[in-house]
């Protein structure tokens, strides 16, 4: 692995991944607590700043340790940037906790022993160091296994009253977003 700030990351699978930050990152007073500022164009503000804190890493981190763990770095980074995306979004919560929680359970997060290194692509992520997506607007992931089991299914379902149309378009209406990138077994749709 080579770093050059010009030409990224060379990873072991030959991708390049590219470190930026955008606006300022600056250290506050507290050990674990970050002030990011970014100019970021969403619905919420030209303007936005995002304040994050040492649990909210972990959090991140279990999360990624969760959905990504053996889909390598490229994807842990896309992840995270799903997550702080969706927390700048007007569609989304406004709190890192309150999106991941949206769609992960308490119990399911709680026993997650993240390592060493997804922690520091949550940090990086969420300070705005590390990006593969580049996309302020790829706020949803599909893990394609889970596409694949849904084919399965819908093949095995035998009384189609059981599933109003209403609920199917409402199981897979982000889908209708533009298609983004793949990496790996998970695919990025943008807004």
């Amino acid at each position: 692995m080579y770093y050059s700030p010009s030409d990224g990351v060379e990873t072991i699978d030959e991708s390049i991944i590219r470190a930026y930050a955008e606006g300022d990152v600056n250290y506050g007073n507290y050990a674990n607590s970050y002030n990011i500022t970014n100019n970021i164009d969403t619905q919420k503000s030209l303007y936005y700043t995002y304040n994050y804190n040492s649990e909210e890493e972990m959090l991140l981190a279990k999360l990624i340790t969760l959905r990504a763990r053996g889909e390598g770095m490229n994807c842990w980074i896309a992840i995270g940037e799903v997550m702080r995306n969706r927390v700048v979004s007007d569609m989304f919560p406004d709190s890192l906790y309150d999106v991941i929680y949206q769609n992960a359970g308490k119990a399911e997060l709680a026993e997650i022993e993240p390592p060493e290194e997804i922690v520091n692509v949550a940090k990086m992520v969420l300070s705005g160091k590390l990006s593969v997506l580049a996309n302020e607007k790829a706020v949803f992931f599909l893990d394609i296994r889970d596409m694949e089991e849904t084919d399965e299914s819908s093949e095995e379902e035998t009384d189609e009253e059981t599933v109003s149309e209403e609920e199917k378009e409402e199981e897979h209406s982000w889908e209708s977003y533009p298609w983004f990138t793949t990496i790996n077994g998970y695919v990025f749709y943008s807004l």
